[in-house]
Formats: structure tokens, C-alpha cells, sequence
């Protein structure tokens, strides 16, 4: 396949590219708490309600 082919194909999405897009998001949560920045959560009741889930 040449290169020109690739460009032909439907896009899919790199999983290494989310992979350090959730090792970024992990290292933030990790100096925001270190820092006690973290702004409040909601909890995890809350959360199932919202999403319709069972408590």
C-alpha cells in the first residue's frame, strides 16, 4: 500500500494517542492532589443517578 492508498482509508483512532492523552489526565489528577487543588467531586451515587444506574 502505498501512501496515497493509506490516505484513502477511514480514519480510526490511534490508541497510543489516548493512551497519553490518559496518562496526562492521570499525572494532572496526581499534582492537582499532591497540590490540594482538586476542585469537589461529584459522588458516586450522584453519578448512578444521573446515568439512571441501580445505587
Amino acid at each position: 500500500m502505498t501512501r496515497s492508498d493509506s490516505l484513502k482509508q477511514p480514519f480510526t483512532a490511534c490508541p497510543q494517542a489516548s493512551w497519553a492523552d490518559d496518562e496526562e489526565a492521570v499525572t494532572d489528577y496526581e499534582r492537582r492532589k499532591a497540590q490540594g487543588t482538586l476542585a469537589p467531586g461529584i459522588p458516586h451515587a450522584e453519578v448512578r443517578r444521573i446515568l439512571g444506574l441501580r445505587p
